[in-house]
């Protein structure tokens, strides 16, 4: 009699949840699912934090929201996703997905067949989890940390005062202004060919940022105090264009010209003619020959602000990935003389000072702990 009245509470609580229920559709279902498909990536141990295929995509817009950007920019993962076997009657797909262009996860990364589009693209954010967090973009807790290195910035810098548009800075996230690219008509198929005339239209430059886009203060160059400029090399005279503001695209990663619905040449000039002897001297440059060489070949050198002081670098302890990927570079604007290599890291609790997270993290030694950063 019990297990009578058990049975009766059980199917009216059933019914209670069950009735005119919707049934869920396939593709709910295998997102529901997806979590067996791939095991979770568990850096720190079943016990520790987790990145499961079902979190992977929204933790990837997460980070690429924590990404530097401006009001002209809007930095999100691109996503292709293709057909592995056409032919084949039971169909899987692969996922391609590329970081935006600031991110330093540079490598392209391919998703495992999967049976559906869905589980395919969250495969691919579950591997480019693992790598971000393999170079150091996660914290602890396997979260975006971007934004601490922001408020370190901010915290040696000051804070950036507030204009208008209810507290929003323009240029940052809350003041971003979104507007759809397209390519003007008269820039379509006009790519110099052998044997075409061609024509050099010079770019009038007058004015670097106006201050409105650069709320850190950073400092700019003013381009009518140059004789060199720049020009577009293409098939077509454009007429005058005017901008009475800046306008800022987001690179790409890869660029052909062949297949670009605009394509022309950009060259440096002086006095109104293509300055070849600069492009023969960039061609020559040692930046060329440095990217052949090896941790081992990399000469060590005693700091000197006066030659840092609005100086290029580029890092030469991740010299190793020079060969499968393009070097970053860095534009030194100030010397911070209040940061040592022995100063407090406070970009990821792991590390006691900024020495002891080259050493583990590049494996470089740093023999000069007084050296002010830059």
């Amino acid at each position: 009699m019990r297990d009578l009245v058990s049975f009766n509470t059980t199917e009216k609580m059933l019914q209670s949840k069950c009735h005119d229920r919707v049934m869920p559709t396939e593709e709910e279902i295998s997102e529901h699912m997806a979590d067996a498909a791939m095991p979770p990536y568990m850096p720190r141990g079943p016990n520790g934090p987790r990145i499961t295929m079902s979190a992977a995509i929204s933790l990837i817009n997460r980070y690429c929201t924590s990404l530097p950007t401006d009001m002209a920019t809007k930095l999100v993962p691109q996503w292709t996703i293709t057909t592995v076997d056409e032919e084949s009657i039971q169909k899987e797909y692969e996922c391609t997905l590329r970081m935006p262009i600031n991110s330093p996860l540079k490598q392209i990364i391919v998703s495992p067949p999967m049976r559906r589009k869905k589980l395919a693209k969250m495969a691919a954010a579950l591997i480019a989890c693992q790598l971000l967090d393999e170079i150091g973009e996660l914290n602890e807790d396997l979260v975006p940390k971007s934004r601490l290195v922001d408020n370190a910035i901010e915290k040696e810098l000051g804070e950036i005062e507030e204009e208008d548009g209810n507290g929003a800075i323009p240029g940052t996230n809350r003041r971003r202004q979104i507007y759809e690219k397209h390519v003007p008509i008269f820039l379509k198929d006009i790519k110099p060919k052998p044997g075409k005339h061609c024509y050099l239209n010079i770019l009038n430059l007058v004015q670097p940022f106006p201050k409105v886009l650069n709320p850190r203060g950073r400092p700019l160059f003013y381009p009518e105090h140059t004789a060199r400029g720049l020009a577009l090399i293409c098939t077509l005279k454009l007429p005058p264009i005017h901008f009475s503001d800046t306008l800022l695209i987001e690179g790409v990663n890869k660029f052909l010209p062949s297949n670009a619905a605009s394509s022309y040449y950009i060259s440096p000039i002086v006095g109104g003619k293509i300055d070849w002897n600069f492009i023969h001297t960039t061609r020559k440059h040692s930046y060329h020959k440095q990217k052949l060489k090896t941790k081992g070949t990399i000469e060590r050198m005693t700091f000197h602000p006066d030659k840092f002081v609005d100086a290029v670098l580029m890092r030469s302890y991740k010299i190793d990935t020079w060969k499968s990927e393009s070097p970053t570079f860095h534009h030194v604007i100030k010397i911070c003389d209040s940061l040592t290599p022995a100063s407090a890291f406070e970009c990821d609790k792991k590390y006691s000072t900024y020495a002891e997270y080259y050493q583990e993290k590049y494996n470089v030694t740093i023999h000069n702990l007084k050296t002010a950063f830059s």
